[in-house]
């Protein structure tokens, strides 16, 4: 599964430049792609990336030492109980102490309710970014050990991950849910058949059909859902405010995963300057820190530059239609490169993302040797949660963050206080 989930970051985002460069609408950079080169670039970082990746297999780059705990059934099965008890109050909290409720009823739009968080709003983010994810990963660990071990044990997974499909849904977004569950799914299927993995992937197509039927602008369900795949193509794209969810959900995961990242280079080949990737790496201490400099939200021009997501969303063009709404574009780790210098740019980080993997690879292969199920939990959520997002959406800061290690330190904090509840 972890093998099937990085191929899914790594190569959506081909397809989609490559959708561009055939003549797509980027809906994210509002303009129709062209051939400029992008496909040839990204395909650069891949094997760059394989390279790396290869180059380091079999090495061992971590010396684990951590005892792994002794737990008898009862024990195990008062886990499971529990955590069931747990997911209510994070949706509790969700729905009314930072008003979900609302994005149910109509009332707010997702977006909204995602910028009126406040002073609290870290806390709303950690449920579902890490406490959540961890948690289940931690009783995806219990199930695989001691499912053969204590009957009835399935039911009660079963029944917490309904309650993370609840919880995911609060958001409002297609893809919390199963973010939630993804570390859990890879912890779980260390191997996995083909027919599983298409399973799984029916099954996750579906949940983000049925979140964006649900929650989506009304713009994007004006046609019937049983529309065919074959309704969607590079002409459709210009319809894409008519696109029903089935195609909307096609779109956003090959056109807009690429989308940016082709403009970006688009820029770059054309003579474009590119914004200081230098400048973003001082967010890695926080927007006070950023503040003592005389950096803040109210000097618009220096508080883009010195956040990469921004500064890409500036870059492309996009400013006025984002950023006064708190969103950004989707970049890529590639635009990394291209920010950094050119194709040379786009290699050296498609060397340094493989080797990175690598290490989480090898850093989750051992822990699991180690049968400590937080400690493994924690690895995961931190690749999924952030070293993903990286991958993705582009800026170091997305996993190197001091947000981030304080969260993965509540993280740890909050599953060992689990762990200890009778």
């Amino acid at each position: 599964m972890f093998r099937a989930v990085l191929l899914f970051y790594l190569f959506s985002p081909l397809l989609g430049i490559y959708l561009m460069e055939q003549g797509a609408f980027g809906m994210d950079i509002g303009m129709k792609g062209h051939p400029n080169g992008a496909t040839f670039a990204y395909f650069i970082y891949l094997v760059a990336f394989g390279i790396s990746f290869y180059i380091f297999k079999g090495n061992r780059l971590f010396k684990i030492k951590i005892n792994s705990p002794k737990m008898d059934n009862q024990f195990v099965k008062r886990r499971f109980i529990v955590a069931i008890y747990v997911q209510i109050i994070f949706i509790l909290i969700m729905l009314f102490g930072f008003g979900a409720i609302k994005v149910w009823l109509g009332l707010i739009s997702k977006g909204d309710f995602r910028g009126s968080f406040g002073f609290f709003g870290p806390f709303a983010y950690y449920i579902s970014n890490l406490f959540a994810p961890a948690l289940m990963a931690y009783l995806a660990a219990l199930y695989k050990k001691y499912r053969k071990l204590i009957p009835g044990l399935g039911t009660y997974l079963l029944i917490n991950i309904g309650l993370v499909f609840v919880l995911g849904s609060v958001w409002g977004f297609k893809s919390t849910s199963i973010a939630i569950l993804m570390p859990a799914a890879i912890l779980y299927w260390n191997r996995i058949s083909l027919a599983k993995l298409a399973m799984v992937f029916v099954l996750v197509f579906s949940s983000f059909v049925f979140f964006s039927g649900v929650f989506d602008d009304t713009s994007f369900k004006t046609k019937d859902i049983t529309e065919t795949i074959t309704d969607f193509s590079v002409e459709k794209t210009f319809d894409v405010r008519n696109f029903n969810s089935f195609s909307f959900v096609l779109y956003r995961l090959t056109v807009i995963q690429g989308n940016t990242p082709w403009r970006v280079w688009d820029l770059y080949s054309s003579g474009e300057e590119m914004p200081s990737y230098a400048k973003t790496l001082p967010a890695i201490m926080g927007d006070k820190f950023l503040a003592l400099g005389g950096i803040d939200a109210n000097d618009r021009k220096n508080f883009t530059d010195y956040h990469y997501s921004f500064a890409v969303t500036n870059l492309v063009g996009r400013a006025e239609y984002f950023l006064d709404f708190g969103h950004n574009v989707t970049a890529t780790a590639f635009t990394d490169g291209v920010l950094i210098g050119g194709m040379f740019g786009v290699a050296i980080i498609g060397l340094v993302a493989g080797f990175l993997t690598r290490a989480f690879a090898d850093l989750i292969s051992r822990a699991r040797l180690k049968d400590n199920p937080i400690f493994l939990s924690i690895i995961l959520v931190y690749f999924t949660s952030y070293y993903l997002g990286w991958l993705n959406s582009g800026g170091v800061t997305a996993f190197i963050h001091i947000s981030v290690f304080v969260g993965l330190f509540l993280t740890y904090l909050f599953l060992k206080t689990f762990d200890r509840i009778k």
